[in-house]
């Protein structure tokens, strides 16, 4: 860096903020944090001198920032404009094939824990175009294959419940595919339940 471009010595400010437990061998930092810096504090009492210039400042932020847990998982949503259904998975390679043949992508649904409640996932292949339908109920799901519906992930569980963020459930009761749509947003929610969607409930809880 030629710090001549910036201005001189007299205008460069370097600094670096370390947090968690770096150490002699190693700055690297372990935790998260942020640093607040301004050139316009100015005092409301003192000398003259104080009160008619500027200073800069700078404030640092430490334990205030973490990092997301490493056991939460981005569920893909897509959406399949033929049939209408919406369709989620945690499966990166999946999510790809799918927008290879048409599917649009319309980015993350909500993160998944890798523990918690399980939440399964069934196949209607006779609906028109196919659909998906998710429960938390193993019971639920059992009687939807006994009618010929399949399981997705050999009856493992598609994704987990647990976390404190509300995803809903709505239901289209005219709709031969893509009849359920999932979401954390609540606006999204209302909105299908004043087009006629029934419904309104919290399926499970998501991150």
């Amino acid at each position: 860096m030629n710090y001549n471009t910036l201005g001189g010595a007299k205008k460069v400010w370097a600094a670096q903020y370390l947090y968690g437990t770096p150490s002699s061998n190693n700055l690297k930092n372990t935790q998260y944090g942020a640093w607040q810096y301004t050139s316009q504090m100015r005092f409301k009492g003192g000398t003259s001198n104080l009160l008619n210039n500027n200073l800069d400042t700078s404030i640092d932020y430490n334990n205030i920032f973490s990092a997301p847990s490493q056991n939460l998982q981005d569920v893909y949503r897509l959406y399949n404009a033929n049939t209408g259904e919406h369709f989620y998975t945690l499966n990166f390679a999946e999510k790809t094939n799918l927008q290879n043949v048409g599917w649009r992508y319309e980015g993350i649904g909500w993160l998944s824990s890798s523990t918690g409640s399980p939440v399964y996932r069934v196949y209607n292949p006779n609906a028109k175009g196919g659909d998906h339908y998710y429960t938390m109920s193993k019971y639920e799901a059992q009687q939807l294959v006994s009618k010929g519906w399949r399981w997705d992930n050999n009856g493992g569980a598609a994704f987990y419940s647990n976390g404190s963020k509300n995803l809903y459930v709505a239901y289209n009761p005219n709709a031969s595919s893509g009849s359920h749509n999932y979401t954390t947003n609540s606006y999204e929610q209302d909105n299908l339940l004043r087009l006629g969607w029934k419904y309104g409930a919290v399926a499970w809880k998501v991150n």
